[in-house]
């Protein structure tokens, strides 16, 4: 299939994604953005391969990959894909789509690479005239993993990825063009359901606010931190826990079943636990990941509450589903910080559903119309 994947964030989603699309023998065009360095130079240079770290991709195999192409515009990238993967950052979605559409065309599909945040929603309204154009989300991006010298190291393919489609009515289509290239996918009702479950939503505030203090320590010690190992602490576990509870009144206000974060990670990451201090510690991706810098977590809030947790408490109170939790956790993390989230966060109208019933919210997400 001829993809295009634009975009490398620093979490170098885009260049493994292409690596592994490209050993499976599918017609990949790698562009990347002007700020986010001259990913094509280096590969030419140096080739690209898979470190063999014991981490499966798609491909199933290490080594040597055929080289994507590397256009010298986005319009070049964009010309003749079937299926387009974006990767933006998560603060930086609507420009980067400011910046791609005027070289989309009908029929074409964009996968947004991004944890959530609502990203196929301000997609939409970046879009804004342009139709025929589809969205997708998950709730984390397809894959993790490092690049240094045209050499990929897989952190992760995540498996059983929720996935939700723009619009809605589009699902079953999507879902089976996106499954061709990776068979990894778990098609949801629509894109409110995906941002209910939004990973970095549910996983990150609770090891964050609970271990702030240790973590200054460490800080301050010039030393870094184990996130999810000495942070996923009992009473971190219970505050998750209750976040993940508060969810369920707002999800059955629109009719989705509910999943548990613990149930989510089990699923995601092949985890196992009726806790998410259990689910956490048995997930083999948590495990092996590297000591962190421990200013992290302010860095994770920052993005986790203006573009997860505020539409999120925005959604729940505009259809009458109290959320105050999560409210509180936006007010303590602002006052943390020295943020004001509520301001700085996403708004229905951003998000195209300002002045809606959960029904005519549903509506929209389906078809494409309010």
């Amino acid at each position: 299939m001829r993809v295009a994947v634009l975009g490398n964030s620093p979490l170098n989603i885009g260049v493994v994604l292409a690596a592994d699309l490209a050993a499976l023998g599918h017609d990949i065009a790698l562009w990347t953005f002007g700020d986010q360095g001259d990913v094509a130079a280096t590969i030419a240079e140096t080739g690209l391969v898979i470190e063999d770290n014991g981490v499966a991709l798609a491909c199933g195999r290490a080594g040597a990959v055929p080289l994507p192409r590397f256009p010298a515009t986005c319009a070049e990238a964009l010309d003749g894909a079937q299926v387009v993967f974006l990767d933006p950052g998560a603060s930086a979605i609507e420009a980067r789509v400011e910046e791609i559409a005027p070289h989309l065309t009908r029929g074409q599909h964009i996968h947004i690479e991004c944890h959530g945040y609502w990203a196929a929603l301000r997609t939409h309204r970046a879009l804004g005239s342009l139709h025929g154009v589809t969205l997708s989300e998950g709730t984390t991006p397809t894959h993790a993993g490092g690049f240094e010298n045209g050499v990929v190291t897989p952190h992760v393919l995540r498996r059983n990825l929720a996935l939700g489609v723009f619009p809605a009515a589009q699902t079953e289509a999507v879902a089976e063009q996106l499954s061709s290239l990776l068979p990894i996918f778990d098609p949801k009702a629509d894109v409110i359901a995906t941002n209910l479950e939004s990973m970095n939503f549910l996983v990150h505030p609770a090891i964050a606010l609970l271990n702030a203090g240790a973590f200054d320590r460490a800080e301050e010690a010039g030393a870094p931190i184990d996130f999810y190992g000495e942070g996923n602490t009992h009473h971190a576990s219970v505050l998750a826990d209750a976040l993940d509870g508060e969810r369920r009144p707002l999800v059955d206000a629109f009719g989705y079943p509910f999943r548990s974060l613990p149930a989510q990670i089990g699923a995601i990451y092949d985890a196992r636990g009726e806790t998410t201090r259990e689910a956490v510690a048995s997930a083999p991706f948590y495990k092996v990941l590297p000591p962190l810098p421990a200013a992290i977590w302010r860095a994770w809030l920052s993005t986790d509450m203006p573009l997860a947790h505020v539409p999120y408490v925005r959604v729940a109170e505009a259809v009458a589903i109290p959320a105050p939790l999560h409210r509180g956790l936006v007010e303590i993390v602002g006052a943390i910080l020295s943020r004001d989230f509520w301001s700085d966060g996403l708004t229905l109208d951003h998000l195209g559903l300002s002045d809606m019933t959960a029904r005519e919210m549903g509506t929209f997400v389906k078809t494409g119309t309010a």
